[in-house]
């Protein structure tokens, strides 16, 4: 919720304000005069209303937050909006009987540095490679014995 009537105590020491309204609206159905920033008291004859957050909210109506700076100027925040890519390179089926070569890549929300995901399968060892079926109690209950060897290694979503 947005910030419509800047205000805060006199009594207390942060520049932070509150919302005018929803603080009397609180205050009349509870009766607290607490300030929401500080928890110090704040009663209704203590209230100012800050005319430079007034002044900032008239300017900036768009944007939700900004930033002070050192000299006491300030600059409105703009968002960033992030994008999701997905990789077109496929990944391999494993069969029963084959090893995982090349590891699939995920990518993920694109930060600033954009990292990759490496997915590798465990569930094959590279030290016994006699053994074709993995033991009885690594099976999934949920799944036929068809679906587990084509989906071997892969999670659904």
């Amino acid at each position: 919720m947005r910030l419509t009537i800047p205000c805060r105590a006199v009594t207390c020491t942060h520049l932070q304000c509150f919302d005018a309204a929803l603080y009397l609206q609180m205050n009349e159905k509870k009766p607290t005069w607490i300030c929401p920033v500080c928890d110090n008291k704040a009663a209704y004859e203590s209230l100012i209303l800050d005319g430079l957050f007034m002044e900032i909210l008239n300017d900036c109506s768009d944007v939700d937050e900004i930033k002070f700076q050192e000299d006491g100027s300030w600059c409105p925040m703009r968002p960033k909006k992030e994008a999701m890519k997905v990789t077109s390179q496929p990944c391999t089926k494993i069969e029963s009987s084959s090893v995982f070569s090349k590891p699939c890549s995920v990518a993920v929300a694109s930060d600033a540095n954009k990292k990759k995901i490496d997915v590798i399968d465990l569930t094959i060892e590279s030290s016994s490679d006699e053994e074709e079926d993995p033991p009885a109690k690594r099976k999934c209950i949920f799944m036929s014995e068809t679906q587990s060897r084509s989906t071997k290694g892969f999670v659904n979503l």
